[in-house]
């Protein structure tokens, strides 16, 4: 009984230390990715550059027009910047159970609602659900294989990951999409390669090991770009001045 109560004794200070909420069961978080831009593929360096949005939502309006243009008038709508949103963090218990989003293979990057000071959380009180929102620009970390230069084709990784132990919060893999902005797909990537939509191509657990995070597991999304070469000019001058080349 003694160890009964420390263990609960301990568990109710640290939730009033560290203003943490955990949920009986894990909270399910929907996530939605839309890619704006994608340029400067540096096969050399292993980075590419993208300009992606997601939104992160615990409810089932997805909408992100809905969550931050519409002001529920409680004083935690869609004015909510930087600031406010780390007051609500401290003053509401439950405030954003998933924590927020990460990007795994990030290099150098930027979110700019924050860099701006931009709404980019929304909570909705009367059902108690959560939006959040990023906007990332940078290069991103990726990895070649150019055996079959120049008729090559890879796969651009973006990898996200949510800042929680998966006991306390998932990714929902029946509310999950990725897709590119239609008008732009022809300019992205410059006159190199050629784009194709995205795909979820994996969900898994990673397990962390060592230091404070040791034993915890969080969940991956990992959002696929195929890209594909275009090969006609690499063939045209290179493939071919080297063929002659060699024949003479």
């Amino acid at each position: 009984i003694a160890w009964e109560f420390m263990t609960y004794y301990m568990k109710q200070s640290l939730e009033d230390a560290l203003l943490l909420y955990v949920p009986p069961d894990p909270v399910m978080v929907n996530f939605k990715v839309l890619v704006n831009h994608l340029d400067r593929i540096n096969v050399a360096q292993g980075s590419c550059f993208v300009d992606v949005w997601y939104g992160a939502y615990t409810g089932d309006n997805s909408s992100q027009s809905y969550a931050f243009n519409v002001d529920n008038g409680n004083g935690q709508g869609g004015d909510t910047n930087a600031s406010d949103a780390q007051l609500i963090q401290q003053q509401n218990r439950a405030a954003l159970p998933f924590a927020g989003v990460r990007c795994l293979n990030g290099m150098q990057m930027v979110d700019t609602y924050r860099q701006n000071a931009d709404a980019y959380m929304r909570y909705f009180e009367e059902d108690e659900t959560w939006y959040l929102r990023g906007n990332l620009v940078g290069e991103f970390a990726q990895q070649f294989d150019l055996r079959a230069y120049p008729f090559d084709t890879h796969l651009l990784d973006l990898t996200f990951s949510l800042r929680v132990d998966d006991s306390i919060a998932m990714f929902n893999t029946e509310r999950m999409h990725a897709r590119l902005i239609p008008f732009k797909r022809d300019s992205m990537a410059g006159t190199n390669w050629t784009v194709y939509d995205p795909r979820i191509c994996a969900m898994e657990m990673s397990a962390i090991r060592g230091g404070s995070s040791s034993g915890r597991r969080y969940t991956q999304c990992k959002i696929a770009i195929p890209i594909a070469r275009k090969y006609s000019h690499h063939v045209y001058h290179e493939i071919i001045p080297l063929l002659l080349i060699q024949l003479l």
